[in-house]
């Protein structure tokens, strides 16, 4: 699916732009050609070089933010993340520099709600970045206090950052990504808390202690992360979104509580469907 995602952009681009001017038709075609053979190396040229000729066009400033979002897809397809994660930050930077549109232009609109999704997109894309650093960081050993308080610092400053592409963006798929996220801090806080090394200098009492205490404190990270996939999960139900996310959020629940969360097995729904469009076709023809 992936592999179809910048023709599927090129596709709407195309749609949405009248022949208006040679320049127009001929990106058009070279975003065509260029695709179709996999030429990524001229087709970031061919995007980049519509960049120029219309960033200080008004009515493409929205297209510009999808544009950058497909040359960070044609830079992956070259292997060139260096490059590919230039234009990742790109994507949202540009987008967050702009505001809705007044304009009753349903092309301009329709570019404004994909601009606005990509941008969530890679913003999110962007903090996941910082995940395996966090999942690293130790919390035992003798310096174990010191290494709590930074993993909380840490964790902060994350659940901040996945809080502002809930609020900046309000996209139902990044929204409940960021929700599973935060979620996702505070259980993985906690697991790493009932791991911990324990400091070679204590005796066997203030190991007791000291094993008491982190398994108080792991708990209450549990609770939270617990309390956050429970809300997220009902205000999916509330808003009827399923998406990737929110089945996360739901297999992490259904290990908290099976008998409350129970996973849905797919093919079990597509069977359903099935037998629902059979009976829808059997009373049409009765």
């Amino acid at each position: 699916m992936k592999n179809f995602i910048i023709l599927i952009f090129v596709s709407i681009f195309i749609a949405s732009c009248g022949s208006q001017t040679k320049f127009e038709k001929g990106y058009q075609k070279d975003v065509k050609t260029y695709t179709e053979e996999k030429d990524w190396g001229n087709l970031v040229k061919t995007y980049k070089d519509f960049l120029k000729n219309s960033t200080k066009q008004k009515k493409y400033r929205y297209k510009n933010v999808i544009i950058n979002y497909n040359i960070y897809e044609a830079y992956l397809k070259l292997n060139q993340k260096q490059n590919a994660d230039e234009y990742l930050k790109k994507t949202y930077q540009t987008f967050n520099e702009l505001k809705a549109p007044k304009e009753n232009s349903s092309e301009i609109k329709e570019d404004y709600k994909l601009a606005k999704f990509l941008a969530a997109k890679t913003n999110f894309l962007q903090i996941e970045k910082k995940i395996s650093t966090y999942e690293k960081m130790p919390l035992g050993g003798e310096d174990y206090s010191i290494n709590i308080k930074n993993k909380i610092a840490f964790a902060a400053e994350l659940v901040e950052l996945y809080d502002l592409i809930i609020s900046k963006y309000s996209e139902p798929e990044w929204s409940f990504a960021s929700y599973f996220r935060k979620g996702y801090l505070n259980q993985q806080f906690s697991e790493a808390l009932m791991s911990a090394e324990t400091p070679e200098s204590f005796d066997v009492k203030e190991e007791f202690r000291y094993k008491k205490e982190l398994e108080k404190f792991s708990k209450s990270f549990f609770n939270v992360a617990k309390n956050i996939y429970k809300e997220a999960y009902e205000y999916s139900i509330k808003l009827n979104i399923n998406n990737e996310w929110t089945n996360k959020i739901l297999v992490e629940l259904n290990k908290i509580d099976s008998n409350t969360y129970k996973l849905v097995d797919k093919n079990e729904v597509k069977k359903d469907k099935s037998n629902k469009n059979v009976q829808k076709q059997e009373k049409e023809v009765k």
